[in-house]
């Protein structure tokens, strides 16, 4: 977990800071919080990445 760009939801405005990306997702801390357009994409790519991956040797199960 890191620290991500984000907005207030209630103003539109990006925050002057980052904030950890566990917050954005909380029900209480997170509750106006977005990650930004860019933030959004990247994190994609990155889900993407770790999907496309080959498996591993011996995940092949013949039947």
């Amino acid at each position: 977990m890191g620290f991500v760009p984000a907005y207030d939801t209630r103003t539109g405005k990006k925050l002057p800071h980052f904030v950890p990306e566990h917050h954005i997702d909380h029900p209480v801390i997170g509750r106006f919080l977005s990650r930004t357009p860019r933030a959004k994409a990247s994190g994609r790519k990155a889900a993407e990445a770790a999907t496309n991956e080959a498996p591993a040797t011996g995940d092949d199960k013949k039947e």
